[in-house]
């Protein structure tokens, strides 16, 4: 261990001592496990949560990894919508949208405990893992899930190497959707509110007999945009969504139960991306002043960009980050969905075999206007198609002393983009074409031995095998200025230019678990993670294309779970230390000819730690407490030299360099939640209305890798509100919600493309307040 594990080493214990001091005074005390949201209905406790975080159903309790978990309750009544909402109420996580370039009204950026990526393309892989009933979703494309149809979902934190596989390096999102119901029910909700806020969603179960069973559901999403065009047109960040899925539940002997799924989502919601800044240094930014227009402007006299001298365009201008003077395009069209057969096999009645075999496709169109102005100069158009197969195996069993689980895993990937960019003055007009073909193969094993009711050890091994093709070819437009026009040879700036790859690597997970009760853990454990390297999606020579290497990360961790007072207080925390290596970043700017490039490469090395706590309480039956908090502390222990060689390449001023001060990217050092639902009876009959308040407050963070001011996310706070009316035995209730009620307004992500010396910066704001009802009836069953 180096000195500087060593400091991390002693911070981490510091911490961890008064995380876990606070544990000790109530570890001896017996009650069951909970999660947020296991209630329903006065109790008083707050009863059992079963997750499968190791791919096995086990009590939250005796799971030695740290774990948010939401039930559907908790999701209902929190106002939860979509994935994004879930990152506010769970410690050192950000969950957010609106990725770099053209970001897709869809695309999710999700980072734990600094590890994560900005980047979508299709070379680049994602550091934290999404699973939907099993099934890892490839991209980013498409990821902010809507949970309308959702049992449960699990936030595990930290690497899920052994079992999970590669790109879980951050930790992964464990998706469970409903199955079937053993009655034949079904539930309609209508939500409306501001902004022409309108949901509807539809869901119900037919029992054909105890062997067999069906599931639908019908979600659509509706609501005006939030970010308003100052010249005309609807707003954007629009909602506009359709959600449709489908489950065949078989049960032909009581060994063998049998699950098919099939889901569909159409998206054609609007980007609330915005070009909010111009710099007016940049030689694109030379026909500006102080955002006024100059003359001569030789690109002002034509129709198009016709603007008056002296006119005022510039968005610094406009008021807010919730408005824009653009009038391009920002439109998106996403069709995706898949298709999945999970097959449970009781060989006997310790031993199950399992297999989840699993097709998914998607196609995305995302446009945006990069320029932000009056006048039309840059408009960017992204395609992306994508088509995945995958194929687990699993061999778990359940013993008195040893459990294990052994596994095979397959995925296979054929993803292609292009990428237009037209500048309307100089007139440049570059398409990037890319494709990259995946193979992924793995075998895994893991086992638990437990020497005494006390102590027990678990040890576990992953061998994964990657193998990538990618081609890349950036096409020169007819139109393309006559300087560039020089570097193209026959008709491509970038030609054909073909790469191949592959990678292997063991990932060993060892974790040694202490219960001193029946209902508290102490656990230490040591793992590793893998995030698969990849190719350059925006080089200017084929010397940029890469390949460059996976990430790795080695990880330490020491947790505790314990729950007390008859079952009504959980408390859970853990305190970790990572050695990141070979952190992959995508750096921007401008060449000499004042074209834009970009590289994907290993910056060097990080090293992260920090602690978390949550703790749940019911003090009485009517009232429930929840709270949480995250720190973190990243920083750059070593630098490659590479990364100094392109920022020389691009004539990258110092204060637009990484260096060694530099924070990670969506790693505020400290996030805090809280909660509180209050249950009142109305008359006596046995209805009921339901408080319920949520708040949340993030600390600063910059959106990349350089700390650029411009693309930084201010420290900001959240507050949600549900009021529920629950009457007795009638099958509806009635809610008025609430949130960001406060209306805070922040930029929740962003990009300086031309990195430091561009025209102008992207950014995503956040959504503003929402106050709406929602009419929940539910039927049958």
């Amino acid at each position: 261990m180096n000195s500087g594990q060593r400091r991390a080493s002693a911070r981490i214990l510091s911490l961890s001592g008064v995380c876990f001091g606070a544990l000790s005074l109530v570890v001896m005390a017996p009650a069951p496990a909970i999660a947020q949201g296991a209630q329903v209905g006065p109790s008083s406790s707050i009863g059992e949560v079963v997750v499968t975080a190791r791919k096995r159903e086990e009590s939250l309790i005796e799971t030695p990894v740290a774990v948010t978990v939401f039930s559907a309750d908790a999701i209902q009544a929190q106002s939860i919508a979509n994935l994004s909402d879930i990152g506010n109420a769970t410690p050192n996580v950000s969950f957010t949208t609106g990725n770099n370039d053209a970001g897709a009204a869809g695309s999710a950026v999700i980072f734990i405990r600094g590890i994560g990526q900005n980047d979508y393309a299709n070379s680049t892989d994602p550091g934290v893992g999404t699973y939907i009933d099993g099934v890892y979703i490839g991209r980013a494309i498409g990821g902010l899930l809507d949970l309308p149809d959702v049992a449960q979902v699990e936030v595990l934190r930290g690497p899920q190497g052994t079992l999970f596989g590669k790109n879980t390096m951050g930790g992964a999102i464990n998706i469970t959707t409903t199955r079937p119901g053993q009655a034949n029910g079904g539930a309609v909700a209508i939500t409306a509110g501001e902004d022409n806020r309108l949901n509807a969603d539809v869901e119900g179960d037919l029992r054909m007999s105890d062997k067999v069973g069906f599931r639908g559901v019908l979600s659509y999403r509706s609501q005006d945009g939030f970010v308003e065009r100052l010249n005309g047109g609807d707003a954007i960040g629009a909602e506009e969504r359709l959600i449709a899925r489908v489950k065949a539940e078989f049960q032909p002997t009581d060994a063998l139960n049998i699950l098919l799924s099939a889901d569909y989502t159409n998206d054609t919601s609007t980007s609330a991306r915005v070009a909010s800044r111009i710099n007016p240094n940049s030689a694109r930014a030379s026909f500006w002043n102080d955002g006024a227009v100059l003359g001569p402007c030789p690109i002002c006299v034509i129709p198009a960009f016709s603007v008056a001298a002296g006119e005022r365009i510039d968005s610094r201008f406009a008021g807010t980050l919730r408005t824009t003077n653009a009038n391009g395009s920002y439109d998106n069209d996403y069709d995706g969905g898949g298709v999945s057969a999970r097959v449970d096999y009781g060989i006997s009645d310790a031993l199950t075999l399992r297999s989840i075999t699993a097709h998914r496709t998607f196609d995305s169109v995302a446009d945006a206007d990069q320029d932000g102005q009056r006048i039309d100069f840059a408009q960017q158009s992204f395609d992306d198609v994508q088509h995945q197969i995958s194929q687990e195996f699993n061999l778990i069993s359940t013993g008195d002393r040893f459990d294990w689980i052994f596994g095979v895993y397959y995925f296979g990937e054929d993803a292609k983009a292009s990428q237009e960019i037209n500048l309307a003055y100089p007139i440049i007009a570059l398409q990037n074409n890319f494709s990259t073909e995946t193979q992924s193969k793995a075998v895994f094993g893991e086992g638990t031995y437990r020497f005494s009711d006390q102590w027990s050890l678990t040890a576990g091994l992953r061998y994964t095998k990657d193998e990538k093709d990618y081609e890349i070819t950036t096409l020169c437009r007819p139109d393309i200025l006559p300087s560039v026009i020089i570097m193209c040879t026959n008709g491509d700036y970038l030609p054909r230019t073909t790469r191949s790859a592959d990678w292997d690597t063991l990932d060993p997970r060892v974790i040694l678990q202490f219960q001193p009760t029946e209902t508290s853990l102490i656990y230490a454990s040591y793992s590793t993670g893998f995030k698969s390297g990849g190719f350059n999606a925006r080089p200017s020579t084929a010397s940029q294309v890469g390949p460059y290497d996976p990430e790795t990360v080695d990880s330490y961790e020491i947790g505790a779970k314990t729950s007390a007072m008859d079952g009504r207080l959980l408390l859970s925390g853990a305190a970790f230390f990572y050695n990141y290596e070979d952190y992959q970043v995508t750096v921007s700017g401008t060449t000499p000819a004042n074209l834009p490039v970009a590289v994907v490469g290993n910056v060097g090395t990080a090293e992260v730690f920090g602690v978390e706590g949550e703790v749940l309480a019911r003090p009485t039956d009517y009232l429930t407490l929840n709270a949480g908090f995250g720190y973190t502390n990243a920083e750059y222990s070593e630098l490659s030299p590479s990364l100094t060689a392109f920022f020389d390449s691009i004539n990258a001023p110092a204060s637009s360099r990484i260096t060694l001060d530099d924070e990670l990217p969506k790693t505020p050092k400290w996030t805090v939640n809280a909660g509180a639902e209050f249950r009142t009876p109305v008359g006596g009959a046995g209805a009921e209305l339901r408080w319920r308040a949520d708040w949340s407050w993030v600390d600063d963070q910059f959106s990349e890798a350089r700390n650029f001011t411009e693309t930084r996310s201010p420290a900001h706070h959240n507050l949600n509100g549900r009021i529920t009316y629950v009457p007795a035995n009638a099958g509806w209730t009635l809610a008025l919600y609430g949130k960001n009620i406060t209306d805070e307004e922040y930029i929740v992500n962003g990009f300086y493309p031309d990195g430091g010396n561009g025209a102008q910066v992207l950014v995503t704001p956040n959504e503003p307040r929402e106050i709406g009802v929602q009419l929940r009836y539910e039927f049958g069953g």
